[in-house]
């Protein structure tokens, strides 16, 4: 089981894992869009010409997790972009890139070499289709697989528009005397498992929190 180095910002390096060896779900299969065809003849006039609607072409889904470098990662968020998510009191102030086993993620850290934010990504391996409960399911093990089961989930909603599948997810953390949120976007898209993770939510309310990792989610997609 893979971890991530300071996974918790305030509350010292905790072994933490990012997603769960066991894969339970899926993503579901995107519709083939089919041409439409018609045809029309009246009285006397030769047949009308036969027309088909030009299909729509699918964006091709991705297959493997992308090799990440400093480019690709500020592709998807700036250092900048982030410290408009984060609480500011703790701003992000470097950006590195790591790519252990299996997962890969964009960590940007605060001035103490924590993570505030990142952007982790794994390949997934797990059968399909999935249904909306049991994604909603996964993602809900995958946050309390940071913590080793340490946190509660307080808020776990489904999010159209990000991939096959995503939900956000709010987890409050219990640690060396200290509570903090943690809220995250976790979404599948082909045979990639994605999260943006805000571990430096301050009081920032779950709307606007959903709002700003929705659109991490969206970007980080739109990059696969």
């Amino acid at each position: 089981m893979q971890t991530i180095r300071g996974f918790v910002p305030r509350t010292g390096v905790l072994p933490v894992a990012l997603f769960l060896a066991a894969c339970i779900i899926a993503a579901g299969a995107l519709a083939a869009c089919g041409a439409a065809t018609t045809t029309g003849t009246s009285g006397n006039p030769p047949p009308a010409t036969a027309t088909t609607a030009p299909t729509a072409t699918a964006r091709a889904k991705p297959t493997s997790v992308p090799p990440l470098t400093q480019a690709f990662c500020q592709g998807i968020l700036s250092v900048a972009q982030v410290n408009q998510i984060v609480d500011p009191s703790d701003p992000a102030v470097t950006l590195a890139v790591t790519s252990p086993p299996d997962i890969v993620t964009c960590e940007y850290q605060n001035a103490q070499g924590l993570n505030d934010f990142i952007i982790a990504f794994q390949a997934y391996t797990g059968p399909y289709p999935v249904s909306a409960s049991q994604f909603s399911a996964y993602a809900a093990q995958i946050v309390n697989g940071f913590t080793q089961g340490g946190g509660t989930v307080t808020t776990n909603t489904l999010v159209n528009g990000v991939g096959d599948h995503a939900a956000f997810l709010a987890e409050s953390i219990t640690a060396q005397g200290a509570t903090i949120k943690v809220d995250s976007l976790i979404a599948l898209d082909g045979k990639v498992v994605i999260a943006c993770a805000n571990y430096s939510v301050g009081s920032s309310p779950d709307a606007t929190q959903l709002s700003d990792l929705t659109r991490c989610g969206q970007r980080t997609v739109s990059q696969l």
